[in-house]
């Protein structure tokens, strides 16, 4: 038996949360109240804020009155949002169990916030708010940072699979990991199904989100007339705009090579690339990556990789390591968008959702 790559986002999504409300265990009210321009405001609003958008969609699907999208947790412990949040699991378990595959394939009908009616796919609509959950946690990590919470590594999809593995690690690799502080083999997971239309939505909606990225960039570039904009420190992300972008390229460049030459060892691009560079480049790899994708199938996405990133090599499936890769976009996206908000753009909307109904029209 297999996961579908949805089933897998989504038990990535439940481990993760819980991280989340465990970090947050013994803050007190006035740090989970501290105002901060990021996320929903306050790390309690931003975490209340996964929970409420995972209750309203799971509302939508399955035909419950539409209620009020609520942003403010009004004093809600971060204890009792994880206790909802789990529950919301049950429920959406419960539902896709009795839906079944037939089901899933279907289209729902809802109305947005503003009364506006639209009709898409249940998978569209189940991908947009898992990676709406990457998205705010990678805030909520930030809000955590500054009261001295942090969790090694982070909570990438991968380190997900490192925890609940279905390929078992060599014994000098699951030492080098246990050592950096990832949690290994706390369970076991099965394989993962090859899903080439999910795959490849996935990667498209990443590729539209970093051009405008690209995009907003480039225009506080003419503003200020040089690339140093660019280089402000931010606490956040790799620290600058062109670090973390750079850390949302490498990853792509690497794992094509990955996939294609078996190559080993990432290696990080100079910091001194320049936009116009990092961008000629990055199309040149999307190109490369979207002509590999549609040639896979599932037996090539099963096959096992070997990995290093300075330590022993570790293993990963080639499909595990593509769904890591569109998560970790996401991830750090949200930490690209505060920081161009913070230099005087006005960064748009980059949810899931918004890409699929364009692609619609």
């Amino acid at each position: 038996m297999a996961n579908t790559i949805l089933e897998d986002l989504y038990r990535h999504n439940r481990w993760a949360n819980a991280h989340i409300v465990r970090l947050c265990d013994g803050l007190t009210d006035d740090q989970l109240d501290q105002p901060r321009e990021l996320g929903f405001g306050t790390l309690r609003n931003t975490v209340f804020h996964i929970l409420a958008a995972e209750d309203v969609w799971l509302d939508r699907w399955t035909g419950v009155a539409p209620k009020p999208f609520p942003v403010d947790a009004q004093g809600l412990s971060v204890g009792e949002i994880g206790e909802r949040l789990e529950q919301i699991t049950l429920r959406r378990n419960a539902w896709l169990a009795e839906i079944g595959s037939e089901g899933l394939a279907k289209s729902c009908t809802y109305a947005n916030l503003k009364g506006n009616r639209f009709t898409e796919s249940l998978p569209d609509l189940m991908l947009h708010v898992a990676n709406h959950g990457i998205h705010h946690r990678a805030q909520a990590l930030n809000f955590l940072k500054t009261f001295g919470r942090t969790i090694r590594g982070g909570l990438d999809y991968l380190f997900f699979r490192f925890a609940y593995p279905q390929i078992k690690q060599e014994p000098e690799a699951a030492e080098a990991m246990k050592q950096f502080g990832l949690e290994l083999e706390t369970g076991s997971s099965p394989a993962v199904a090859w899903d080439a239309d999910l795959v490849q939505k996935y990667f498209r909606y990443g590729d539209w989100c970093n051009q405008q990225v690209f995009e907003l960039a480039g225009s506080l570039v003419i503003n200020t007339t040089n690339e140093s904009v660019l280089d402000r420190d931010f606490s956040m992300g790799m620290g600058t705009l062109r670090k973390t972008m750079l850390h949302l390229f490498d990853p792509e460049q690497f794992w094509l090579r990955n996939w294609t030459t078996e190559e080993l060892q990432f290696r990080n691009s100079p910091t001194t690339m320049t936009l116009t560079e990092l961008q000629d480049r990055w199309l040149q790899v999307i190109e490369a990556r979207d002509h590999f994708i549609a040639s896979q199938d599932q037996e090539s996405v099963s096959r096992v990789l070997r990995v290093s990133f300075g330590g022993p090599p570790f293993k990963v499936s080639m499909i595990e390591s593509m769904i890591q890769l569109c998560g970790h976009g996401t991830h750090h996206r949200a930490q690209l968008v505060n920081m161009l908000r913070h230099s005087g753009a006005k960064a748009p909307a980059m949810d899931y959702v918004v890409w699929a109904r364009q692609q619609s029209l």
